[in-house]
């Protein structure tokens, strides 16, 4: 018999399934909803809402912050790290960038280790106070360059050029950076992405667009993007929907 594992006893933060668990073992979404209604997110099914019902008026949990702090000195000295947010985004509101500071600040009260992984752009430099004095590490979602392309799936998030602003900012702050490149909908753009960031991001995690065809050769992007990174000697992970896609 294995043995129990104390997050399986807590209420708010718990341990991702499936293709979540390719980004951290452990998780906190903080929120009910999420303003930047991207075309792609597979949260609204989850909640059996359409995208705009789930977009309209997000709202935080009950009492998550008390949740999560019994939680969190359940967890104390953890050294898993623990993602906000999958189901919304962790800044996507004034209100949810304080909501994500304080929850920040009481995992690192609990000597916890987080990470954020976000599209709000410079939004999101507020907390990189916190990132820095604990060694944590700042993911951004982003997978295209132009915010013409941006717009056709992600039209309420963070612009591209703010998403790259704050990844570069905290590169410099000596913040470990990371991008979530996850869907991709248009290859050359992303490939032209990585090359253009390869000197600010400390890991990469590729994937495809899973749930909607799109007519890409996967395959050759896969390849291509692979090549990519080892001729610039980036560190990266490449999806298991994508590392194992077959023509």
């Amino acid at each position: 018999m294995e043995p129990v594992d104390i997050v399986d006893k807590c209420k708010v933060i718990y341990k991702p399934k499936g293709a979540a668990l390719e980004y951290s073992h452990l998780a906190i979404n903080l929120y009910h909803g999420c303003k930047f209604a991207c075309r792609y997110c597979y949260a609204p099914a989850i909640a059996r809402k359409q995208l705009a019902e789930w977009s309209a008026d997000p709202y935080p949990k009950k009492d998550i912050l008390a949740k999560i702090d019994r939680d969190a000195q359940k967890l104390a000295g953890d050294p898993r790290s623990i993602l906000l947010c999958f189901t919304s985004d962790p800044y996507q509101t004034a209100e949810s960038a304080k909501l994500t500071r304080s929850t920040l600040l009481i995992l690192e009260k609990y000597n916890l280790t987080a990470t954020v992984l976000t599209k709000s752009g410079i939004t999101a430099e507020r907390d990189f106070d916190i990132l820095k004095r604990n060694g944590w590490e700042f993911g951004t979602s982003v997978s295209c360059i132009t915010n013409r392309t941006k717009m056709q799936y992600e039209p309420h998030a963070a612009g591209v050029g703010s998403r790259v602003s704050a990844i570069r900012n905290a590169h410099v702050k000596g913040i470990k950076t990371w991008v979530s490149m996850e869907p991709v909908w248009d290859t050359v753009e992303a490939l032209r992405l990585i090359e253009s960031l390869s000197n600010s991001v400390d890991f990469w995690k590729i994937g495809k667009m899973n749930h909607r065809k799109l007519d890409i050769n996967w395959v050759k992007f896969r390849e291509d993007a692979i090549r990519l990174l080892d001729r610039l000697g980036a560190k990266y992970y490449i999806k298991k929907e994508l590392a194992n896609f077959r023509d």
